[in-house]
């Protein structure tokens, strides 16, 4: 998906003006100006509508994301407090909540299915294996280390080896297997 942020920082305390119908239509034009810059046109995204909350005195905000439409300050302090009881374990009602920024989201969804390229292989996995030792739970075992692009699908090694890409580092312990699925997806499955 295409997502665009856009933030308007506005520091005061919380009330029925917030998130009313002017501060909503705000956001909504600073959503289009952004989405227009990026090439989308009307129609071709939706957007989310959002707030920084914190007690007054905090110096760490908490995003709150709301259904778009105006909201009293009852309403927002009370999905602070949930979202604060969840991240911090308590909530402060005594407290007065302050709004930092104001945040909005645009976003174009991706029609269709993402389907990763088949690996590109060529040759028997062994012949592009090498041996060498790693270390696993304090034990040192000697592994397989294995190119990814030589795994084709349908193919399965047995741990302990390492798959080795440009971007990434697969380790597969001893009691593990790996397989290449049709996709060219990796899996790890635990046999022990």
């Amino acid at each position: 998906d295409t997502v665009l942020d856009v933030a308007k920082t506005d520091l005061h305390l919380l009330s029925d003006h917030t998130l009313d119908a002017a501060h909503l239509a705000s956001l909504q034009e600073m959503c289009a100006s952004a989405a227009h810059s990026a090439g989308l046109g009307d129609g071709e995204y939706t957007t989310e509508i959002g707030l920084e909350l914190r007690y007054a005195g905090q110096a760490f905000e908490l995003p709150i994301w709301t259904d778009g439409k105006p909201k009293a300050a009852a309403d927002l302090r009370a999905a602070f407090e949930k979202e604060h009881r969840t991240r911090y374990g308590y909530a402060r009602s005594r407290l007065p909540v302050e709004v930092v920024n104001y945040r909005a989201r645009v976003i174009r969804r991706i029609e269709g299915r993402i389907v990763p390229p088949e690996p590109n292989a060529s040759g028997a996995v062994a012949a592009s294996a090498e041996t060498g030792e790693i270390m696993v739970g304090g034990k040192t075992v000697a592994a397989r280390f294995l190119a990814r692009d030589g795994l084709r699908p349908g193919v399965r090694e047995q741990g302990p080896a390492v798959v080795e890409e440009a971007t990434a580092t697969t380790l597969v312990p001893p009691g593990w297997a790996i397989t290449c699925l049709p996709s060219g997806d990796l899996l790890l499955e635990c046999e022990a």
